[in-house]
C-alpha cells in the first residue's frame, strides 16, 4: 500500500508541474507581448488582442489539467483520510468528509 501511495503522490507532483508550466507560459507570453508593444510606435494595437487569445488558450489548457490534478488529489486525500490516519490513530474510527 505504501508503494501505491508513493505512486499517487508522484502523479500529483507531475500534474502540479504541468500546471506551473502553463502558468509560466502565460506570464512569459504576456511579458513578451507588452515589451514588444511598448518598445516601438509601429506595433499595431491588435497585438494585445493576440495576447488575450494566447492567455485564454493557456487558461483553457490549465483548467483542463486542473481537473485531472484534482481527481488525483482527491484520491490521495481519500487514501490518507480512510487508510493511513486510522492506521496511525489509537481509535479506529473512520474520518468523514472530503
Amino acid at each position: 500500500m505504501s508503494h501505491f501511495y508513493r505512486g499517487e503522490m508522484g502523479r500529483i507532483m507531475v500534474w502540479r508541474q504541468r500546471l506551473d508550466v502553463t502558468s509560466n507560459w502565460a506570464i512569459t507570453s504576456t511579458t513578451a507581448i507588452i515589451t514588444i508593444a511598448f518598445s516601438t510606435r509601429e506595433v499595431p494595437h491588435i497585438i494585445f488582442f493576440f495576447n488575450l487569445a494566447i492567455v485564454w488558450v493557456l487558461l483553457w489548457i490549465e483548467a483542463r489539467r486542473y481537473r485531472f490534478y484534482d481527481a488525483f488529489r482527491a484520491r490521495v486525500r481519500m487514501l490518507e483520510a480512510h487508510f493511513l490516519v486510522p492506521m496511525v490513530m489509537e481509535n479506529r474510527e473512520m474520518l468523514h468528509g472530503e
